[in-house]
Parts: structure tokens; C-alpha cells; sequence
């Protein structure tokens, strides 16, 4: 089976031609990089932004809920030095968190 860009770019003219269609683009990781505003990258890859929020919380107090959250990661030996890895583990629905990290 061959890829064929000719009949891809077609659909794409065909489906961009109707303005009814709902039409979604999916970029993937790395693309913000590449668009550069005055050298810098128009968004920042998951390490800048990491040390963005990371920069931002610097001053907080231990009892705030940024500096709770990684302290308790540090305590389940997760990664904090990577806010995709942060956010997946806060993101579990509470249901799965019982039943992995409650119950072993």
C-alpha cells in the first residue's frame, strides 16, 4: 500500500473548499518550535515551559498547592523535573488512583 500525497492533498483542498465541514489539525510535538518570532520559538518545548511554571513557583511558601503536589510526587519517587510527567499523574481519575496506588 502506497502513501499518495497527491490524492491527500486533493481531499485536504476538496474538504478546506467547504465551509461546512468541520476540520481539525493535529500537529505534532515539536511543530510550535519551529515557528520563530525574533529567534525565540513561538511556544516553548515541555522543558521551558516546565521551568516557566517551575520559575514561577520559586517563592511559594511549602504549603501552597504546587509545592504540596510535588513534594508528594517526590514522596511516590515520580519525576518533577517534567511538567508532562506532573500532569499524567495528576490527572488520573480518583477511581484508577484507588485502586493502583491505595491498594498495593
Amino acid at each position: 500500500m502506497n502513501h499518495d500525497q497527491i490524492r491527500h492533498l486533493r481531499s485536504l483542498r476538496l474538504l478546506l473548499s467547504q465551509d461546512k465541514s468541520p476540520l481539525g489539525f493535529l500537529l505534532a510535538a515539536g511543530c510550535p518550535l519551529s515557528v520563530r518570532i525574533t529567534g525565540a520559538s513561538l511556544l516553548p518545548d515541555m522543558a521551558g515551559l516546565t521551568k516557566i511554571i517551575n520559575d514561577a513557583h520559586a517563592t511559594d511558601t511549602p504549603t501552597t498547592p504546587y509545592k504540596r503536589l510535588i513534594e508528594e510526587l517526590k514522596k511516590a519517587d515520580r519525576d518533577t523535573s517534567n511538567l508532562e510527567d506532573i500532569l499524567t499523574y495528576t490527572l488520573i481519575p480518583q477511581h484508577y488512583y484507588k485502586i493502583f496506588f491505595l491498594s498495593t
